[in-house]
């Protein structure tokens, strides 16, 4: 998914730091969620930088130009031109230094950019430039195939049902015992969540280690009282499989591995590529012996990497 115009592009129901996030305020607030909840590849579309300032810069003209596929743009001096005007979008590197909101003047070939889902944009087929509706949030449904290693679930004004649930869910995360993460869960439950979080909140129970609470993440509403919550199992949840059956698989995702401030080791890597060069082999009917040889193939493909030369 790596591109020399574009790279990543992915769609986030919910950011902010006391600050509306659609107006592309307080760096260190989306900072810190994706820091939570990394950008995955699942939810990431690759779009060519020229087609994303366009956008931006709210032009309709020649948006049936615009393919959901890197292709060489009109970057023009008129396209130019527009970029340096036009809604903000969050630029994520890893780092927080330079991870930051910009304009569309300054998306460079290669940035990983956080796109607040009430842009619109994108519809349940991919990239439609003319759609205005907000996108659906699928981060939840991205990190599945990691949860292993891995585990969040958001709770923000952005994926609640009603818009009138925002103050209920404020003063449930006011009024409970943030300390206790079991009691703030069930407390924030009962504000009347969408299933698909509520299945993800029950699934903290099966937590490697404590989970982490963070009610500072989403700034904080007219009588103080917090707007959202991230709940973190750093170590994943015990029981559930790396890889769903409906899901892509991690090597699948190896994009997430290389996005800034992902680690992936070489060997777990190396495992992943041989697991799923067999899964192939498999499928296509290959025969034993060539099963085994791609999978050799596949565990020793990056060997090389070992070499001091590339470690930096």
């Amino acid at each position: 998914m790596h591109s020399a115009r574009g790279r990543g592009f992915q769609w986030g129901e919910s950011f902010g730091h006391q600050q509306d996030h659609v107006t592309g305020s307080s760096a260190p607030g989306t900072y810190r969620l994706l820091q939570l909840v990394p950008p995955r590849a699942a939810e990431a579309i690759e779009l060519p930088v020229w087609a994303v300032r366009r956008w931006l810069s709210e032009q309709r003209a020649n948006m049936d130009a615009m393919a959901d596929i890197p292709v060489s743009g009109q970057d023009d001096n008129e396209t130019s031109r527009q970029a340096n005007q036009g809604r903000q979008i969050f630029r994520w590197t890893g780092d927080e230094d330079s991870s930051q909101w910009i304009l569309p003047k300054k998306i460079h070939p290669g940035d990983t950019l956080v796109i607040p889902a009430a842009y619109g944009g994108i519809d349940e087929y991919g990239w439609k430039p003319d759609a205005s509706g907000p996108v659906e949030d699928v981060g939840h449904k991205a990190a599945e195939p990691f949860a292993s290693r891995r585990f969040a679930v958001r709770i923000a004004p952005g994926l609640l049902k009603k818009t009138d649930d925002e103050a209920l869910l404020a003063q449930a995360i006011a009024s409970s015992d943030t300390r206790n993460w079991k009691v703030l869960r069930d407390t924030v439950k009962a504000v009347g969540l969408p299933e698909t979080i509520v299945e993800k909140l029950n699934s903290l129970d099966f937590s490697k280690r404590k989970v982490e609470v963070y009610t500072d993440i989403y700034g904080v509403d007219e009588s103080g009282n917090p707007r959202g919550i991230v709940f973190l199992a750093p170590s994943g949840i015990k029981g559930l499989d790396e890889v769903e059956s409906d899901s892509p698989s991690v090597t699948e995702n190896d994009f997430a591995g290389s996005l800034p401030g992902f680690a992936l080791s070489l060997q777990q890597h190396s495992t992943d590529v041989e697991q799923m060069a067999e899964r192939f082999a498999k499928l296509a009917g290959l025969p034993e012996e060539r099963i085994l040889d791609l999978k050799l193939a596949g565990y020793l493909h990056d060997a090389g990497k070992v070499d001091a030369r590339f470690q930096t």
